[in-house]
């Protein structure tokens, strides 16, 4: 083993090789760990990451030939890498931009730049409507613009230019009312679309999720947007953002809501 090192480290093309492959293990395991957020998963893939390099360094035989235990443990790393990819396809667009490019940025003008919004008196509503839609089990979905310009989806929706309030939203959301079963589009404190519906996310997803909560998450996968579900079954109050989805209790909504909203 002391010779094969000292046979790497004498070689300069088996130092280069040594550092390259090193890198990659490294980029495989950092990737990971961005993807997975699995404090135990991490623990594995640095100690497997580790164990490779020292495989790669340490365990070859004189001829300066590569372990056999190094291509086990960088395949697994491998696998592992494209399992946290697959399942984390939300997380992964939006990192490696993989945007809907019909989703400009939005555009502000003199106006509405110079525009004050109260944003608390906006969490208020929204918390107060929330909490009166969870417990009377009216399904809603209520995604709120960011940067990201959602314009183009209102083709398929129904256009509204009203400002944010509890009546309204209750009233849009009523079973049997006729733009109950879309989601609503809030940016900044207007109202500016109805009955709008979403791509449906099409990853894996743990536990027993309907169809809005999957256009929650659709929506999510390609903008900026924050969005509010509500589940017609059970009450559960759920926030959607960058690809991933969480339910949320109720007397923490506001808190958390407005801690997502202000996240950039």
């Amino acid at each position: 083993m002391l010779n094969f090192l000292i046979y790497n480290f004498t070689n300069i093309g088996s130092i280069i090789e040594f550092i390259l492959i090193s890198l990659l293990l490294t980029a495989l395991s950092v990737l990971i760990i961005i993807f997975s957020k699995k404090i135990i998963l991490s623990i594995i893939i640095s100690s497997l990451s580790a164990a490779s390099i020292l495989a790669l360094g340490l365990l070859g035989n004189e001829a300066g030939n590569i372990s056999p235990l190094f291509y086990v443990f960088l395949s697994i790393i491998s696998i592992i890498l494209v399992i946290v990819l697959f399942i984390n396809l939300g997380t992964a667009r939006k990192i490696f931009v993989f945007r809907n490019p019909n989703a400009p940025k939005a555009k502000k003008g003199k106006e509405e730049a110079t525009k004050i919004i109260n944003r608390d008196e906006i969490y208020d509503i929204i918390d107060r409507t929330v909490n009166v839609l969870s417990r009377s089990k009216t399904g809603a979905i209520i995604t709120f613009q960011r940067n990201d310009d959602l314009k183009y989806l209102m083709k398929n929706g129904v256009n509204l230019d009203c400002k944010v309030n509890q009546e309204l939203l209750q009233t849009i959301f009523y079973p049997g009312t006729r733009l109950h079963d879309g989601a609503v589009i809030i940016k900044d404190d207007k109202i500016i679309a109805a009955s709008v519906y979403y791509t449906l996310t099409t990853k894996p997803l743990n536990g027993k999720y309907g169809s809005r909560h999957r256009a929650a998450i659709g929506i999510s996968e390609v903008s900026d947007s924050i969005t509010v579900v509500v589940s017609e079954e059970t009450g559960r109050v759920s926030i959607a953002a960058a690809g991933g989805i969480e339910a949320v209790p109720l007397d923490n909504f506001k808190r958390i809501f407005s801690d997502a909203m202000e996240n950039d």
